[in-house]
């Protein structure tokens, strides 16, 4: 993140285009983002699942290369919420109740 500057010790502030939002708001956005992107994959790998079902159960080879030719699809978004995780890692540990989930028995 660019243009961060510290108001408060838990706290943040990002400029951009002239306009200030918080590291914590701007955290749950992409967050949700994540969220968003995680589901439509599962979506489109359920659908994939069934397409390749069926594409078995009525033995149609053309189905199934379909079904197979967008597998790409879903790779690249896995590598791409993988590459957001990533990214976002440094901002989970400033999240309240966050060292809870990161403290082992």
């Amino acid at each position: 993140m660019r243009g961060l500057k510290t108001t408060s010790p838990g706290d943040s502030v990002e400029f951009r285009q002239g306009k200030a939002f918080s590291v914590n708001r701007h955290f749950d956005i992409e967050l949700q983002g994540l969220k968003e992107r995680v589901t439509a994959m599962g979506h489109m790998v359920e659908e994939q699942l069934d397409g390749a079902m069926k594409a078995l159960e009525d033995k149609d080879v053309e189905k199934a290369r379909d079904i197979i030719g967008r597998d790409h699809q879903v790779n690249a978004l896995e590598v791409g919420i993988d590459e957001d995780c990533i990214r976002m890692m440094p901002f989970i540990s400033r999240r309240p109740g966050i060292s809870a989930l990161s403290s082992r028995p």
